[in-house]
């Protein structure tokens, strides 16, 4: 398929973000590139990751430590149309809560202040 420029023009119109979508397409012409030259033994890209910003460096840490459980929390996990996204935010607080409810019912809160001190 051969585009001419009034046509490249209108294709990059109707991208929802044009300056990003022209730079993927540079980029992607810079990777094919690479790809069919033996030369270069590896690829490095300067293209932003774009993630949807929910808790996107816990996002990244999850992935990158295969923490799968928490996955769903993060907005990681497949989701269907029934799906309601997670809130990070809650589930940290919720652990919190109940650590320091363990502690509370386990009588271990006069421990932890003295360990504290001693150090």
């Amino acid at each position: 398929m051969d585009f001419d420029t009034n046509d490249k023009l209108e294709f990059l119109k109707k991208a929802d973000s044009p300056f990003l979508f022209a730079a993927l397409c540079l980029e992607f012409r810079r990777f094919m590139k690479f790809m069919g030259n033996t030369s270069q033994e590896c690829f490095s890209t300067n293209l932003p990751i774009q993630f949807d910003a929910t808790c996107n460096g816990y996002q990244h840490l999850a992935m990158l430590s295969y923490q799968y459980d928490i996955f769903k929390s993060l907005n990681l996990a497949p989701a269907s149309e029934f799906y309601r996204p997670g809130d990070f935010y809650v589930t940290i607080v919720s652990a919190i809560e109940s650590y320091f409810n363990d502690i509370l019912i386990g009588g271990t809160v006069k421990e932890m202040c003295l360990i504290n001190q001693e150090s």
